[in-house]
């Protein structure tokens, strides 16, 4: 069914002349259409894929065709037959496209939308990659295999830096996962004894979410070992500030009163025994 002409974009309208019924287009999709273009003004066609029987396909947003005909694409659904119009300044502009297409000509372009398919840059790719990469460095940590597990983790979240033009729904579910994913490798890295990239890794955790307590927690333990007492207290207390009755940030505020005394007494021992 026929709807009315609706701008889409700056300089673009777009009428369907059939609804389609199949997936939407999201950027980095691969797209195979069908169209025919005209120079709006004239209707005279200048290029079409039916009548070579030779769909265009391209991958959305990777600049192979005009920006107003990728941003039109990217409104459509598979199945769907549409018109779309875009204003000179938005199509070839005063260069035009000799000897089919005028300067500041306007066009029209008739377009049917035949498959879309997930790219392996596409952002639902990318999020399913990294969530499935992060579920098995889960199951290699749970069996005690750390290193592994860090490798898993790492490529998530080298992957998720990968991540670009999703729905704020699909932003939002891979910021949760990466902070996921920067806590486990924190843990690996205690467990492994590695303080130094425990230390970055909760530093990671805590800039996106200020409110991660076991974050704060492992910090304060990874502090800890490298006998930063000072910067282990800190790390308890800004806990505490989220969490002020967490029983773990308490237990390890005592130890770290406990570790630093003892440190203190033992070190004046060897003083006096040097200058005694």
């Amino acid at each position: 069914m026929a709807t009315d002409t609706l701008m889409i974009g700056n300089g673009i309208k777009k009428r369907v002349i059939q609804t389609g019924t199949g997936t939407s287009v999201n950027l980095a999709d691969r797209v195979k259409v069908h169209y025919e273009g005209y120079v709006d003004s004239s209707g005279e066609c200048f290029d079409s894929t039916r009548a070579l029987d030779a769909p265009l396909e391209f991958i959305v947003g990777e600049g192979k065709v005009l920006p107003s005909f990728d941003k039109a694409i990217q409104s459509m659904h598979v199945g769907e037959h549409a018109e779309i119009w875009i204003d000179g300044n938005h199509a070839y502009g005063k260069q035009g496209r000799p000897p089919t297409i005028p300067a500041n000509a306007a066009l029209r372009f008739d377009v049917t939308l035949l498959s879309a398919s997930q790219s392996e840059n596409s952002p639902a790719k990318i999020l399913d990659s990294v969530m499935t990469l992060k579920a098995t460095g889960n199951v290699l940590y749970q069996d005690g295999q750390v290193s592994d597990a860090l490798k898993q983790y790492d490529k998530a979240k080298t992957l998720a830096y990968k991540f670009v033009g999703g729905s704020p729904e699909q932003q939002r579910q891979l910021d949760d996962t990466l902070v996921s994913i920067m806590a486990n490798m924190a843990a690996c890295c205690l467990k492994a004894q590695d303080w130094p990239q425990c230390i970055i890794h909760c530093e990671a955790v805590l800039e996106k979410d200020p409110a991660h307590v076991k974050s704060y927690y492992r910090l304060g333990q990874a502090h800890l070992q490298t006998k930063a007492f000072e910067d282990a207290m800190q790390s308890v207390q800004r806990g505490l500030k989220c969490a002020p009755s967490d029983p773990s940030l308490l237990a390890l505020s005592a130890q770290i009163d406990r570790r630093r005394a003892e440190w203190n007494s033992s070190n004046k021992k060897k003083f006096k025994s040097l200058f005694g």
